[in-house]
Protein backbone atom coordinates (compact mmCIF):
# COMPACT_ATOMS: atom_id res chain seq x y z
CA UNK A 1 0.00 0.00 0.00
CA UNK A 2 1.14 3.56 -0.67
CA UNK A 3 1.45 6.20 2.06
CA UNK A 4 -1.74 7.81 0.71
CA UNK A 5 -3.60 4.51 1.07
CA UNK A 6 -2.44 4.14 4.66
CA UNK A 7 -3.49 7.69 5.57
CA UNK A 8 -7.03 7.02 4.35
CA UNK A 9 -7.41 4.33 6.99
CA UNK A 10 -5.82 6.14 9.96
CA UNK A 11 -8.29 6.08 12.84
CA UNK A 12 -10.73 3.80 11.05
CA UNK A 13 -9.56 0.36 12.11
CA UNK A 14 -9.01 -1.68 15.24
CA UNK A 15 -9.53 0.88 18.00
CA UNK A 16 -12.84 2.58 18.81
CA UNK A 17 -15.13 3.57 21.62
CA UNK A 18 -17.43 1.02 23.21
CA UNK A 19 -21.06 1.33 22.23
CA UNK A 20 -22.33 0.95 25.80
CA UNK A 21 -20.06 2.64 28.37
CA UNK A 22 -22.21 1.40 31.25
CA UNK A 23 -21.18 -2.16 30.47
CA UNK A 24 -17.52 -1.35 29.93
CA UNK A 25 -16.65 1.30 32.47
CA UNK A 26 -13.35 3.05 31.82
CA UNK A 27 -12.87 1.15 28.54
CA UNK A 28 -11.87 3.67 25.88
CA UNK A 29 -10.74 1.22 23.21
CA UNK A 30 -11.51 -2.28 22.02
CA UNK A 31 -9.74 -4.52 19.54
CA UNK A 32 -11.50 -6.95 17.24
CA UNK A 33 -9.76 -9.78 15.39
CA UNK A 34 -11.25 -12.37 13.18
CA UNK A 35 -11.53 -16.13 13.46
CA UNK A 36 -12.32 -17.34 9.91
CA UNK A 37 -15.35 -19.59 10.02
CA UNK A 38 -15.17 -19.57 13.83
CA UNK A 39 -12.46 -22.26 13.63
CA UNK A 40 -9.88 -21.87 16.38
CA UNK A 41 -7.19 -24.23 17.66
CA UNK A 42 -6.53 -25.04 21.31
CA UNK A 43 -3.19 -23.20 21.11
CA UNK A 44 -4.87 -20.11 19.68
CA UNK A 45 -7.55 -20.26 22.37
CA UNK A 46 -4.86 -20.48 25.04
CA UNK A 47 -3.17 -17.44 23.49
CA UNK A 48 -6.44 -15.48 23.53
CA UNK A 49 -6.88 -16.37 27.21
CA UNK A 50 -3.39 -15.03 27.96
CA UNK A 51 -4.16 -11.82 26.06
CA UNK A 52 -7.39 -11.27 27.98
CA UNK A 53 -5.63 -11.92 31.28
CA UNK A 54 -2.88 -9.40 30.56
CA UNK A 55 -4.73 -6.70 28.62
CA UNK A 56 -8.51 -7.12 28.86
CA UNK A 57 -9.51 -7.81 32.47
CA UNK A 58 -10.03 -11.53 31.72
CA UNK A 59 -12.87 -10.79 29.30
CA UNK A 60 -13.12 -11.68 25.61
CA UNK A 61 -16.30 -11.39 23.57
CA UNK A 62 -17.28 -13.69 20.71
CA UNK A 63 -19.28 -11.72 18.16
CA UNK A 64 -22.12 -12.91 15.95
CA UNK A 65 -19.65 -12.87 13.03
CA UNK A 66 -17.31 -15.27 14.82
CA UNK A 67 -14.79 -12.55 15.63
CA UNK A 68 -13.21 -12.00 19.06
CA UNK A 69 -13.16 -8.63 20.83
CA UNK A 70 -10.93 -7.45 23.67
CA UNK A 71 -11.99 -4.45 25.74
CA UNK A 72 -10.01 -2.11 28.01
CA UNK A 73 -7.18 -2.05 25.48
CA UNK A 74 -4.68 0.74 26.11
CA UNK A 75 -3.22 2.53 23.09
CA UNK A 76 0.31 2.03 24.36
CA UNK A 77 -0.22 -1.77 24.45
CA UNK A 78 -1.69 -2.06 20.96
CA UNK A 79 1.51 -2.82 19.01
CA UNK A 80 2.52 -5.55 21.45
CA UNK A 81 -0.96 -7.06 21.17
CA UNK A 82 -0.79 -6.93 17.38
CA UNK A 83 2.54 -8.79 17.46
CA UNK A 84 1.14 -11.52 19.73
CA UNK A 85 -1.96 -11.85 17.55
CA UNK A 86 0.16 -12.19 14.43
CA UNK A 87 2.24 -14.91 16.07
CA UNK A 88 -0.99 -16.73 16.92
CA UNK A 89 -2.17 -16.49 13.31
CA UNK A 90 -4.87 -13.82 13.75
CA UNK A 91 -5.54 -10.62 11.81
CA UNK A 92 -7.71 -7.53 12.28
CA UNK A 93 -8.36 -7.37 8.52
CA UNK A 94 -12.03 -7.77 7.51
CA UNK A 95 -13.22 -6.90 11.02
CA UNK A 96 -14.94 -3.56 10.54
CA UNK A 97 -14.01 0.06 10.55
CA UNK A 98 -14.33 3.17 12.68
CA UNK A 99 -16.75 5.11 10.48
CA UNK A 100 -19.94 4.38 8.60
CA UNK A 101 -21.10 5.75 5.28
CA UNK A 102 -20.11 5.39 1.61
CA UNK A 103 -16.57 4.21 0.84
CA UNK A 104 -16.07 2.94 4.36
CA UNK A 105 -17.03 -0.68 3.73
CA UNK A 106 -15.06 -3.89 3.78
CA UNK A 107 -15.69 -7.62 3.41
CA UNK A 108 -16.41 -8.87 6.91
CA UNK A 109 -15.43 -12.17 8.47
CA UNK A 110 -17.04 -15.08 6.61
CA UNK A 111 -19.24 -17.00 9.01
CA UNK A 112 -19.58 -20.76 8.76
CA UNK A 113 -21.90 -23.37 10.24
CA UNK A 114 -20.36 -24.43 13.60
CA UNK A 115 -20.75 -28.13 12.75
CA UNK A 116 -19.20 -27.92 9.28
CA UNK A 117 -17.46 -31.16 8.49
CA UNK A 118 -19.08 -33.10 11.32
CA UNK A 119 -22.82 -32.36 11.12
CA UNK A 120 -24.95 -35.47 10.69
CA UNK A 121 -27.38 -33.76 8.32
CA UNK A 122 -24.81 -31.64 6.50
CA UNK A 123 -25.05 -31.75 2.71
CA UNK A 124 -21.65 -30.22 1.94
CA UNK A 125 -18.63 -29.13 3.98
CA UNK A 126 -18.20 -25.38 3.47
CA UNK A 127 -14.76 -25.09 5.10
CA UNK A 128 -12.78 -25.25 1.87
CA UNK A 129 -14.91 -22.50 0.28
CA UNK A 130 -14.60 -20.32 3.40
CA UNK A 131 -10.82 -20.75 3.48
CA UNK A 132 -10.43 -19.97 -0.22
CA UNK A 133 -12.59 -16.83 -0.04
CA UNK A 134 -10.85 -15.65 3.13
CA UNK A 135 -7.38 -16.12 1.65
CA UNK A 136 -8.41 -14.13 -1.42
CA UNK A 137 -9.98 -11.25 0.52
CA UNK A 138 -7.40 -10.67 3.27
CA UNK A 139 -5.16 -7.77 2.31
CA UNK A 140 -6.82 -7.42 -1.10
CA UNK A 141 -6.86 -3.65 -1.73
CA UNK A 142 -9.81 -3.97 -4.12
CA UNK A 143 -11.99 -5.01 -1.17
CA UNK A 144 -10.73 -2.63 1.54
CA UNK A 145 -12.77 0.44 0.68
CA UNK A 146 -16.13 -0.65 -0.72
CA UNK A 147 -19.41 1.33 -0.77
CA UNK A 148 -20.62 -0.58 2.31
CA UNK A 149 -19.67 -3.53 4.46
CA UNK A 150 -20.22 -6.87 2.75
CA UNK A 151 -21.14 -10.04 4.63
CA UNK A 152 -20.80 -13.67 3.49
CA UNK A 153 -22.19 -16.77 5.17
CA UNK A 154 -21.91 -20.48 4.36
CA UNK A 155 -24.09 -23.26 5.74
CA UNK A 156 -25.41 -26.65 4.71
CA UNK A 157 -26.93 -28.05 7.90
CA UNK A 158 -30.51 -27.25 6.91
CA UNK A 159 -31.29 -25.01 9.91
CA UNK A 160 -29.80 -21.71 8.68
CA UNK A 161 -27.73 -21.54 11.86
CA UNK A 162 -25.69 -18.63 10.48
CA UNK A 163 -28.79 -16.57 9.65
CA UNK A 164 -27.94 -16.45 5.98
CA UNK A 165 -31.02 -14.37 5.21
CA UNK A 166 -29.39 -11.39 6.96
CA UNK A 167 -26.19 -11.55 4.87
CA UNK A 168 -25.31 -9.86 1.60
CA UNK A 169 -24.40 -13.21 0.06
CA UNK A 170 -25.35 -16.51 1.66
CA UNK A 171 -24.33 -19.92 0.37
CA UNK A 172 -26.83 -22.60 1.40
CA UNK A 173 -26.21 -26.28 0.69
CA UNK A 174 -28.83 -27.95 -1.53
CA UNK A 175 -29.32 -31.13 -3.51
CA UNK A 176 -30.38 -31.11 -7.14
CA UNK A 177 -31.04 -34.59 -8.41
CA UNK A 178 -27.88 -36.54 -7.64
CA UNK A 179 -25.75 -33.39 -7.36
CA UNK A 180 -24.93 -31.48 -4.19
CA UNK A 181 -23.96 -27.81 -4.32
CA UNK A 182 -25.21 -24.41 -3.21
CA UNK A 183 -28.10 -22.09 -3.80
CA UNK A 184 -27.62 -18.39 -3.11
CA UNK A 185 -29.45 -15.77 -1.09
CA UNK A 186 -28.53 -12.13 -1.77
CA UNK A 187 -29.24 -8.69 -0.37
CA UNK A 188 -29.83 -9.44 3.30
CA UNK A 189 -29.10 -6.88 6.02
CA UNK A 190 -29.58 -6.60 9.76
CA UNK A 191 -28.07 -3.14 10.24
CA UNK A 192 -29.61 0.28 10.71
CA UNK A 193 -27.59 1.89 7.89
CA UNK A 194 -28.92 2.00 4.34
CA UNK A 195 -30.68 -0.03 3.04
CA UNK A 196 -31.75 -0.95 6.59
CA UNK A 197 -32.93 -4.34 7.87
CA UNK A 198 -34.20 -6.67 5.17
CA UNK A 199 -34.25 -10.37 4.37
CA UNK A 200 -32.12 -11.79 1.58
CA UNK A 201 -33.86 -13.08 -1.53
CA UNK A 202 -33.20 -16.52 -2.93
CA UNK A 203 -31.82 -16.75 -6.45
CA UNK A 204 -33.13 -19.57 -8.60
CA UNK A 205 -29.65 -20.96 -9.21
CA UNK A 206 -27.65 -24.08 -8.49
CA UNK A 207 -23.92 -23.53 -7.97
CA UNK A 208 -21.58 -26.49 -8.19
CA UNK A 209 -18.86 -26.58 -5.50
CA UNK A 210 -16.10 -26.04 -8.06
CA UNK A 211 -17.81 -22.81 -9.23
CA UNK A 212 -18.72 -21.41 -5.80
CA UNK A 213 -15.57 -19.32 -5.31
CA UNK A 214 -15.76 -17.63 -8.73
CA UNK A 215 -19.46 -16.88 -8.24
CA UNK A 216 -18.80 -15.24 -4.86
CA UNK A 217 -15.98 -13.03 -6.12
CA UNK A 218 -18.02 -12.01 -9.16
Amino acid sequence: MTNEDILRFVGRYSLGRDSNPRNYKDSLHFLRFKVPGGIITSEQLKGVAELTHKYSKNLAEITDREDIQLHWVRSEDSMEIFKIMEDLGFTTDMCGQGFGGPRYGDARNIILCPVSGIGKNELIDGRHLMEKLTKFLIGNQNFLDMPKKFKFSISACGSDCVRGITNDLAYVGVKKGDEIGYTLFIGGSAGSTQPGPRLAKRLNVFVRPEDAFDVGIA
